[in-house]
């Protein structure tokens, strides 16, 4: 920190060396801070913990939601995937199946849609629920009916 003064020459018969403004700077080593300058010091430390806080707990959040999309993404992936089984694979008859996985409980239902056609047709439905979430998935298609139908 400096502090600048400014003096007037002395005139010549003074011993000085004529007219004008002679500039000095003296310089402090030691550094003051006066009483109010310390509470806005504080007062920007307290803000900058407050910005930094705020941004881990905006990120611990996003990192959770983050974790909470990806196991509904997974469930529905499983879902889907034994859904598709169920419908393809499953048992046909009229009679009503029913099982367990690690995940879900099902149920397959198949019933005959009526009316005069050739083949006789079908409707078949796959109904599944999450043990954990009870989140319920279902799907559904037309097929030939079970050969039990035909007697």
């Amino acid at each position: 920190m400096a502090l600048v003064q400014l003096f007037l020459r002395l005139p010549a018969w003074r011993g000085g060396k004529g007219r004008g403004l002679v500039i000095h700077r003296v310089y402090h080593p030691t550094f003051r801070i006066d009483a109010t300058d310390s509470g806005y010091a504080l007062v920007d430390a307290l803000v900058g913990l407050l910005i930094i806080a705020m941004g881990l707990i905006f990120s611990l959040e996003a990192g959770r939601q983050a974790h909470t999309a990806v196991d509904q993404a997974l469930e529905v992936r499983r879902a889907q995937s034994l859904l598709i089984q169920l419908i393809e694979t499953g048992p046909k008859s009229f009679t009503d199946s029913a099982g367990t996985t690690d995940s879900f409980s099902w149920q397959v239902e198949t019933r005959a849609t009526g009316g005069e056609r050739p083949i006789q047709v079908c409707h078949r439905r796959v109904i599944l629920t999450n043990v954990r979430t009870r989140r319920t998935y279902g799907a559904a298609t037309l097929e030939t009916c079970p050969i039990e139908a035909a007697g």
